[in-house]
Protein backbone atom coordinates (compact mmCIF):
# COMPACT_ATOMS: atom_id res chain seq x y z
CA UNK A 1 0.00 0.00 0.00
CA UNK A 2 1.41 3.75 -0.17
CA UNK A 3 -0.11 6.93 0.44
CA UNK A 4 -0.36 10.54 -0.42
CA UNK A 5 -0.85 13.29 1.96
CA UNK A 6 -0.55 14.10 5.27
CA UNK A 7 1.10 11.23 6.31
CA UNK A 8 3.62 9.39 3.75
CA UNK A 9 3.60 5.85 5.36
CA UNK A 10 0.70 3.10 6.32
CA UNK A 11 0.15 1.56 9.31
CA UNK A 12 -0.70 -2.08 9.61
CA UNK A 13 -2.35 -4.59 11.80
CA UNK A 14 -4.19 -7.96 12.06
CA UNK A 15 -7.11 -8.78 14.00
CA UNK A 16 -5.80 -12.46 14.85
CA UNK A 17 -1.95 -12.92 15.37
CA UNK A 18 -2.75 -16.70 15.33
CA UNK A 19 -3.78 -16.44 11.77
CA UNK A 20 -1.03 -14.19 10.05
CA UNK A 21 1.05 -11.11 11.08
CA UNK A 22 1.99 -8.23 9.24
CA UNK A 23 4.69 -6.08 9.52
CA UNK A 24 5.37 -2.47 9.32
CA UNK A 25 5.96 -2.86 5.47
CA UNK A 26 2.88 -4.57 4.81
CA UNK A 27 4.50 -8.20 4.69
CA UNK A 28 1.81 -10.89 5.34
CA UNK A 29 3.25 -13.95 7.45
CA UNK A 30 0.98 -17.30 7.43
CA UNK A 31 0.75 -18.58 11.26
CA UNK A 32 -1.93 -20.70 11.30
CA UNK A 33 -5.01 -22.09 9.67
CA UNK A 34 -7.75 -19.32 9.48
CA UNK A 35 -9.14 -16.57 8.62
CA UNK A 36 -8.30 -13.20 10.11
CA UNK A 37 -8.47 -9.58 8.62
CA UNK A 38 -5.53 -6.85 7.93
CA UNK A 39 -6.13 -3.34 8.06
CA UNK A 40 -4.56 -0.76 6.42
CA UNK A 41 -4.69 2.48 7.93
CA UNK A 42 -3.20 6.09 6.51
CA UNK A 43 -4.56 9.58 6.56
CA UNK A 44 -7.64 8.86 8.63
CA UNK A 45 -8.65 6.56 6.28
CA UNK A 46 -8.30 2.60 6.76
CA UNK A 47 -8.95 -0.35 3.91
CA UNK A 48 -9.43 -4.21 5.30
CA UNK A 49 -8.11 -7.18 3.58
CA UNK A 50 -9.96 -10.68 4.53
CA UNK A 51 -6.48 -13.32 4.30
CA UNK A 52 -7.09 -17.00 4.09
CA UNK A 53 -4.74 -19.47 5.22
CA UNK A 54 -5.13 -23.26 4.53
CA UNK A 55 -2.46 -26.00 5.42
CA UNK A 56 -0.07 -23.80 6.40
CA UNK A 57 2.88 -26.33 6.44
CA UNK A 58 6.71 -24.69 5.54
CA UNK A 59 7.43 -25.28 2.22
CA UNK A 60 11.00 -23.89 0.51
CA UNK A 61 11.49 -22.77 -2.55
CA UNK A 62 11.97 -24.72 -5.32
CA UNK A 63 14.22 -23.13 -8.47
CA UNK A 64 13.63 -23.73 -12.02
CA UNK A 65 15.19 -22.59 -15.33
CA UNK A 66 13.66 -20.02 -17.51
CA UNK A 67 12.19 -22.46 -19.52
CA UNK A 68 9.98 -24.14 -16.85
CA UNK A 69 9.00 -20.71 -15.79
CA UNK A 70 7.47 -20.33 -19.21
CA UNK A 71 5.74 -23.31 -18.92
CA UNK A 72 3.85 -22.86 -15.81
CA UNK A 73 2.98 -19.43 -16.68
CA UNK A 74 1.03 -21.42 -19.42
CA UNK A 75 -0.91 -23.50 -17.46
CA UNK A 76 -4.52 -22.76 -17.11
CA UNK A 77 -4.94 -21.40 -13.61
CA UNK A 78 -9.05 -21.84 -12.04
CA UNK A 79 -8.15 -20.61 -8.61
CA UNK A 80 -10.22 -17.37 -7.75
CA UNK A 81 -8.47 -16.10 -4.74
CA UNK A 82 -7.83 -12.47 -5.07
CA UNK A 83 -4.32 -12.59 -2.65
CA UNK A 84 -3.10 -14.69 -5.61
CA UNK A 85 -3.01 -11.67 -7.75
CA UNK A 86 0.14 -11.13 -10.23
CA UNK A 87 2.20 -8.47 -8.75
CA UNK A 88 4.25 -6.45 -11.19
CA UNK A 89 6.91 -3.41 -10.49
CA UNK A 90 9.02 -2.02 -13.02
CA UNK A 91 12.15 0.93 -12.89
CA UNK A 92 13.60 2.36 -15.82
CA UNK A 93 16.51 1.13 -17.23
CA UNK A 94 17.29 -2.81 -18.16
CA UNK A 95 19.73 -4.89 -17.12
CA UNK A 96 21.95 -7.23 -19.58
CA UNK A 97 19.87 -10.78 -18.76
CA UNK A 98 17.58 -10.12 -16.31
CA UNK A 99 16.37 -13.59 -16.84
CA UNK A 100 18.88 -15.59 -15.75
CA UNK A 101 17.16 -14.44 -12.41
CA UNK A 102 13.93 -16.19 -13.19
CA UNK A 103 12.30 -18.49 -9.92
CA UNK A 104 9.95 -20.22 -9.36
CA UNK A 105 8.36 -20.53 -5.61
CA UNK A 106 6.31 -23.86 -5.33
CA UNK A 107 3.13 -23.43 -2.53
CA UNK A 108 0.11 -21.76 -2.86
CA UNK A 109 -0.08 -20.38 0.22
CA UNK A 110 0.99 -16.85 1.91
CA UNK A 111 4.52 -17.80 2.75
CA UNK A 112 5.42 -18.90 -0.66
CA UNK A 113 3.86 -15.29 -2.01
CA UNK A 114 5.66 -13.70 0.47
CA UNK A 115 9.48 -15.57 -0.26
CA UNK A 116 8.32 -14.58 -3.92
CA UNK A 117 8.10 -10.92 -3.51
CA UNK A 118 11.01 -10.41 -0.86
CA UNK A 119 12.94 -12.83 -3.35
CA UNK A 120 12.03 -9.95 -6.47
CA UNK A 121 12.10 -6.66 -4.33
CA UNK A 122 15.81 -8.29 -3.06
CA UNK A 123 17.01 -8.45 -7.09
CA UNK A 124 15.51 -5.06 -7.63
CA UNK A 125 17.72 -3.52 -4.37
CA UNK A 126 20.79 -5.00 -5.42
CA UNK A 127 20.38 -3.22 -8.87
CA UNK A 128 20.68 -6.43 -10.93
CA UNK A 129 17.27 -6.00 -12.57
CA UNK A 130 15.13 -3.09 -13.09
CA UNK A 131 11.15 -4.65 -13.22
CA UNK A 132 10.03 -7.78 -12.37
CA UNK A 133 6.27 -9.95 -12.48
CA UNK A 134 5.17 -11.91 -9.79
CA UNK A 135 2.42 -14.25 -10.80
CA UNK A 136 0.48 -17.27 -9.38
CA UNK A 137 -0.17 -20.69 -11.95
CA UNK A 138 -2.10 -22.04 -9.37
CA UNK A 139 0.58 -24.68 -7.49
CA UNK A 140 3.12 -21.50 -6.70
CA UNK A 141 4.76 -18.15 -8.19
CA UNK A 142 6.68 -17.29 -11.51
CA UNK A 143 9.09 -14.51 -10.41
CA UNK A 144 10.35 -13.10 -13.89
CA UNK A 145 12.62 -10.29 -14.18
CA UNK A 146 12.39 -8.10 -17.72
Amino acid sequence: ASTTGKENKCTYSSENEGIATVNENGLVKAIGNGQTIIHVKANGLEEKVTVSVENNQPTSPTTSNENNSNTNNNKNNDNSNSSNSSHNKSNSGTSTNPSQYNKYFSGNSIDSYNSAYSYAESMMNSGKVHGYSVSPDGNGFNVTFN
